[in-house]
């Protein structure tokens, strides 16, 4: 799951084109630079370079949510070239499954599995696709979620926030830190937080964003 959201992220930072081949390069190798400062930060050992194989099963799963057909798994294996890879990832990315699955990632990841009655995930989950259809920007798709008015039947994006205003909205506050900024805050609403520069202060600052949002009656914000 971490490796499809860390993908999501970089396809939706922009569209796909050969003007922009090195701005993703560097997108790329800014990451890996946070991916091995985790492994220094947890003394993690990386594994070896995985095999032909074993990475083209990996990554057509992880994009498009199903193993590689045999014909286009032995064409891949016979291919010498040396930027296979990338071609195969830039090959899933138009895929149309790639949308679809990661909709569904992304729907989990912003009402949870488990039926939300505040909000229509189906409707979501349209929402979701239609940006990695368009490959929307992230920083668009974030604000679009977070800012979102309207009835969740006819806007998607309205189902974000709609399934999480109830408590005084101190679940849309946790969720949305630790979605988009990357950080667990739950505990920052009692005192500040142990183990990172989160104060309590900022959590209720953060929450009185969302506490002026208003559901008027199911699935509005």
């Amino acid at each position: 799951m971490a490796a499809a959201v860390l993908l999501s992220l970089l396809t939706l930072a922009g569209g796909r084109s050969a003007s922009a081949a090195s701005s993703d390069e560097e997108i790329v190798a800014k990451i890996n630079v946070f991916v091995k400062q985790g492994w220094i930060d947890n003394g993690v050992t990386p594994s070896e370079r995985s095999e032909d194989g074993e990475y083209a099963r990996r990554v057509t799963l992880d994009i498009v949510g199903r193993i590689p057909a045999y014909q286009r798994l032995v064409q891949f294996l016979n291919d010498s070239s040396p930027d296979k890879r990338t071609r195969l990832v830039d090959e899933l990315l138009d895929d149309p499954d790639y949308a679809e699955q990661f909709s569904t990632i992304w729907g989990n990841l912003l009402i949870g599995r488990a039926n939300n009655r505040r909000t229509n995930r189906g409707v979501l989950e349209r929402w979701i696709k239609r940006q990695f259809e368009k490959n929307a920007r992230y920083d668009q798709f974030v604000y679009d979620l977070i800012s979102a008015e309207g009835n969740s039947e006819q806007n998607g994006a309205v189902g974000f926030l709609a399934a999480h205003l109830n408590e005084n909205a101190i679940p849309a506050t946790a969720i949305t830190a630790r979605l988009f900024l990357g950080l667990q805050v739950q505990c920052t609403q009692c005192h500040n937080h142990p183990f990172n520069d989160w104060k309590q202060s900022q959590f209720w600052g953060m929450n009185a964003f969302f506490r002026g949002t208003r559901r008027q009656g199911a699935g509005n914000a």
